[in-house]
């Protein structure tokens, strides 16, 4: 994925469609589109590149590959012609809106429509079922954002977390809804279950957002994590529940396993954040990763760690940006990190090589007791992992950004 000369970007593996094909995705903040390349499995050759995006701000926040090499992505942007097909919405709403756009294996659109209404609206998740359905979360400050068989029907706050389902046409809602209460609500990251059931996670500051069967019940900090399940129809939670201590808490980034169990990962700054399990017990710093394992009926932690050293401050945080799992349950996380002693085992790159921050990789047995590896990734001027697969053989694909020039490379597609 290359942005335009001049564009800052931040960029982010979503998934994995086999050991041989690797998709990245670009969030770019600048007047520019972003672009979506495809890496060849066997060589480092581009398939293919393309932009994707209007005359204004448009940025790729999420993106799914599919076994048969089909790409969604999804975003948001600013552009009153950002390029459409088939869409369920032709144009924009008003102010930003969300989209989603599903390419063929071939990199030729095959649908792209605009989601939103009048206010601020944006995509930070996406998850696509074996059908096809696409699966999306992000946040709305619109009261007109497109609803279908909605679970919650009006905005509850300022801004609320949505969660959608669309068909494999990218025609129809087969559902759409708010999720939220009063005050602020982001839908960052979601998965999905063989049956077609839901995982959301985001972070919340409403003292009174919609819950089922919660693990824990309130609201213990200026901000929390939470974790939902919602039906395949939309239309009930299977749970909802708050996830956090006294302080600021942010739920990044979710994956599920065969048997239901939700994986969530994310950033405290909270000394109480919800521990079961843990590897590590305490926040090590002002703010730490976190690593959470949730059993199937959303009711009890399986496990509940930090991840940390005695870095992560303000302008450079600690925190778990991505999260898999394989099948046999062991979860890998990648993110960033401040501290020169973050927990390491059996590492890559056993040291922070400085400039502020670096990405780390890790991989957690199914217990969560132990670390099978865990290593720093960068340079001497700064990364943050911002995506990570795994493939059936085990193999950790990982993307993220950095500023180094001395960023460890192998076979690169592109040198610095």
């Amino acid at each position: 994925v290359v942005p335009r000369r001049g564009a800052k970007s931040r960029c982010g593996l979503a998934a994995l469609a086999t050991a041989a094909i690797l998709a990245l995705a670009v969030f770019l903040q600048a007047v520019a589109a972003p672009r979506i390349s495809r890496l060849a499995a066997s060589a480092p050759v581009l398939s293919y590149g393309t932009y994707l995006g209007g005359t204004l701000f448009d940025a790729i926040t999420a993106m799914v590959v599919t076994s048969s090499g089909e790409t969604y992505v999804a975003g948001w942007t600013e552009s009153s012609d950002f390029p459409t097909l088939s869409p369920f919405q032709a144009a924009s709403g008003g102010g930003v809106d969300a989209f989603v756009a599903k390419f063929n294996a071939a990199g030729a659109l095959v649908y792209s429509t605009y989601l939103g209404g009048k206010g601020d609206d944006r995509a930070y998740g996406l998850a696509v079922d074996a059908a096809g359905n696409a699966y999306v979360t992000g946040w709305t400050g619109s009261t007109n954002f497109p609803v279908a068989n909605a679970l919650q029907p009006t905005l509850a706050g300022g801004r609320d977390a949505f969660v959608l389902k669309l068909n494999p046409a990218g025609s129809a809602l087969v559902y759409s809804t708010y999720l939220g209460g009063s005050a602020h609500d982001s839908g960052n990251a979601i998965a999905v279950d063989a049956a077609g059931n839901a995982y959301i996670t985001g972070d919340t500051a409403s003292l009174n957002f919609l819950l089922a069967s919660p693990y824990q019940s309130s609201n213990h900090g200026n901000q929390e994590a939470f974790v939902a399940k919602l039906n395949a129809e939309g239309t009930s939670l299977a749970y909802s529940t708050y996830l956090g201590g006294a302080a600021d808490d942010r739920g990044n980034a979710i994956a599920v396993d065969a048997s239901g169990n939700a994986y969530v990962a994310g950033g405290t700054t909270s000394i109480d954040f919800p521990t079961a399990s843990a590897l590590q017990g305490s926040n090590a710093g002002y703010q730490d990763a976190f690593l959470t394992k949730l059993n199937s009926a959303g009711s009890a932690l399986l496990y509940s760690t930090y991840l940390g050293g005695s870095g992560g401050k303000v302008g450079q945080p600690e925190e778990a940006r991505a999260v898999a799992v394989d099948a046999s349950g062991n979860a890998y996380v990648a993110g960033t990190t401040s501290s020169t002693n973050f927990p390491v085992a059996s590492p890559f790159q056993p040291a922070h090589h400085g400039g502020g921050n670096d990405a780390f990789v890790l991989k957690m047995n199914p217990a969560g007791s132990a670390l099978l590896y865990s290593t720093y990734l960068g340079g001497s001027y700064g990364e943050e992992g911002r995506g990570i697969a795994v493939d059936t053989a085990g193999a950790t694909y990982v993307t993220g950004y950095t500023r180094s020039s001395d960023f460890p490379t192998l076979n690169p597609y592109q040198t610095y």
